[in-house]
């Protein structure tokens, strides 16, 4: 009996530990500013310490943190993953994913890997008895063969995510041909890293198709920077040559010929001037 009182008093002492320790510990948004007095202040403090991007002045900041709390997260967070880019915020496909798989409507969000696709064909051919399907399975075999070789190349990415609200998952995939007509596949970052690039534009493209209630007017910057180019086309105009006699002399022997030729001019001019007034 004196045991089970001990153990009975042992379990209320780490109970209450237990309970001291979750009452005590500390909340990751417990400097989040509450009116715009506090998100002044916070941004200054963010500006002093430089740990925001120097080019970012104190509205800057402001406007990091206001993004940042409208997507759920916390102020280091914002600062450390949201950049202003052509005028616009823009952040990570990596934080555009991880704010979906956030959700509890999202049921997952991966990478597809067409192997996967491949080994599911082939288990549908086998099983499959009417031979006008089997002919569309095997066409469809052959497709994702290519795909296949074409995934293992970095020439296409493929992304997948289900909403459970939803009851078929959805599928976004790029490839560089998209990028080509896109005239983005010219660009060093998708140059030196097509594969990265495709993925992080089959993400982003995914995130706000089906989660637009967690991600909407969220871009990438490489996204960013193509509205950019959408919005303000260099405009190029094709200028003539002016009349050779009418361009700016350039050199001090261009100029010694312009005056000698204006003089001979004038000095014709007089000299049928003096013939007219004769006649």
């Amino acid at each position: 009996k004196r045991n089970r009182e001990d153990r009975s008093e042992e379990h209320g002492r780490m109970t209450k530990k237990l309970v001291k320790r979750n009452e005590t510990s500390l909340d990751r948004y417990a400097f989040e500013p509450s009116d715009l007095n506090d998100l002044e202040a916070i941004s200054r403090t963010f500006h002093a310490s430089q740990l925001a991007n120097k080019s970012l002045n104190l509205e800057g900041i402001k406007t990091i943190l206001i993004k940042g709390r409208e997507l759920g997260l916390s102020m280091m967070q914002s600062i450390e993953s949201i950049h202003i880019v052509s005028g616009r915020c823009v952040i990570s496909a990596n934080l555009l994913k991880a704010l979906c798989l956030g959700s509890p409507e999202c049921e997952y969000f991966r990478d597809v890997d067409p192997a996967e696709d491949l080994k599911t064909l082939k288990k549908e051919l086998k099983e499959n008895t009417s031979a006008a399907l089997k002919c569309l399975i095997e066409d469809d075999i052959e497709s994702k063969k290519q795909e296949i070789k074409r995934h293992r190349a970095g020439e296409i990415f493929i992304v997948e995510t289900k909403r459970r609200s939803n009851p078929k998952a959805e599928r976004c995939k790029w490839t560089i041909d998209q990028a080509k007509r896109a005239k983005l596949a010219g660009k060093d970052n998708w140059q030196n890293h097509p594969r990265q690039m495709l993925r992080a534009r089959a993400t982003s493209e995914l995130a706000r198709s089906v989660f637009p209630d967690v991600v909407a007017g969220t871009y990438t910057e490489d996204e960013a920077r193509e509205i950019e180019d959408r919005e303000n086309p260099v405009e190029v105009r094709v200028v003539e040559d002016a009349p050779s006699e009418a361009r700016e002399p350039k050199t001090a022997l261009d100029m010694m010929r312009a005056r000698k030729a204006e003089r001979e001019s004038q000095n014709v001019a007089e000299v049928v001037q003096v013939v007219e007034d004769a006649e």
